[in-house]
């Protein structure tokens, strides 16, 4: 069927009425849309973007991928955010071919030749486990919406085709940079999008400038480590970083080395403390009955480590934004 001028297979999707609401909006004779942020390091807000930064956006997109017209791609993110926003706008912008289906955690795959995915890494972990040689089928898929932990990294790393992580936001309509999982070794280094330019404010936190969005300086709270002007390496959250005794302690990379000791949900963060002002805790999901092997293994772990944690707590259930990030709160 087509949906005002795009050729749309629904493979898994009954109601159209949402996806009719969105080519509608972006018809239209106004000149911006609205989007959603994720509320993962914050609370959720709605903000307007610029129509003419979006095409921008879809046609780079089309263009650094290469994606050409007429190439299948799928939906399997919802429309309610801004990466589903955009992949029916980078299929009408670019005259492709889009094919829905679920957007669950593990979403059915089409045995169809497609070009181009989008997924969560959330999704991504499930796919490769379970429709692994569909999931190589596609020519090109990108990922974003969360970090991709080592062990997925690993997996992601074995597959044929070409996978990338993606850095971006909501106020830069998606990706501004990649990361080509296959060409990397151990850390992923993001490299800017054409005419995307990056730079370090005094805290060591990216700023972008980006000339497909109107060369706006878009500041961020990430904190990386500035290869050049278009290269980085994602270090972790400005507002997440613990001062304990005066050492910068980044949590995502105590996350990234401890994610295969902990097998179940988790985070690190910190609680007020006398003596180091602050001290690193790990908040775990789960019943802490399960845990006393974990727990042993963690203090074999970090022992003598400056930056070992001082303490675990446990929650019965974590909350959780669309695409599977744990919303993390310091304790409590």
């Amino acid at each position: 069927m087509k949906i005002n001028s795009i050729d749309i297979k629904a493979f898994d999707f009954t109601d159209n009425e949402e996806l009719d609401t969105l080519i509608k909006e972006w018809k239209s004779s106004a000149l911006t849309m609205s989007a959603r942020t994720s509320g993962s390091t914050g609370e959720p807000k709605t903000i307007e973007i610029h129509k003419q930064y979006m095409q921008n956006s879809a046609e780079l997109t089309a263009r650094h991928f290469s994606i050409a017209a007429h190439s299948n791609v799928l939906l399997a993110l919802p429309l309610t955010f801004i990466a589903g926003k955009m992949m029916v706008i980078r299929s009408i912008v670019n005259d492709w071919n889009l094919i829905i289906t679920d957007c669950s955690s593990n979403p059915h795959l089409p045995d169809s030749d497609l070009k181009f995915a989008a997924f969560t890494p959330m999704q991504a972990e499930h796919l490769v486990e379970t429709q692994f040689d569909r999931f190589n089928q596609i020519e090109t898929v990108i990922l974003g919406g969360g970090a991709i932990s080592n062990s997925l990294f690993l997996k992601l790393k074995k597959c044929r085709n070409r996978v990338f992580a993606t850095y971006g936001m909501t106020e830069t309509i998606t990706h501004v940079a990649a990361c080509e999982l296959k060409k990397q070794s151990e850390s992923q280094v993001f490299e800017a999008l054409p005419g995307v330019e990056f730079h370090q404010d005094e805290r060591g936190c990216v700023c972008i400038k980006a000339a497909h969005l109107g060369g706006a300086l878009f500041i961020t709270n990430d904190l990386v480590e500035l290869k050049d002007s278009k290269h980085f390496l994602y270090l972790g959250r400005f507002d997440n970083v613990i001062n304990s005794a005066g050492l910068k302690i980044f949590p995502e990379r105590i996350e990234v080395e401890i994610e295969e000791i902990i097998n179940a949900p988790f985070y690190v963060t910190f609680t007020e403390d006398e003596i180091l002002g602050q001290k690193v805790v790990v908040m775990i999901e789960g019943d802490e009955s399960n845990f006393s092997d974990v727990l042993k293994k963690l203090d074999s772990y970090f022992l003598q480590r400056v930056d070992r944690p001082r303490a675990y707590f446990f929650r019965e259930k974590f909350n959780y934004t669309h695409t599977g990030k744990v919303i993390k709160k310091y304790f409590e």
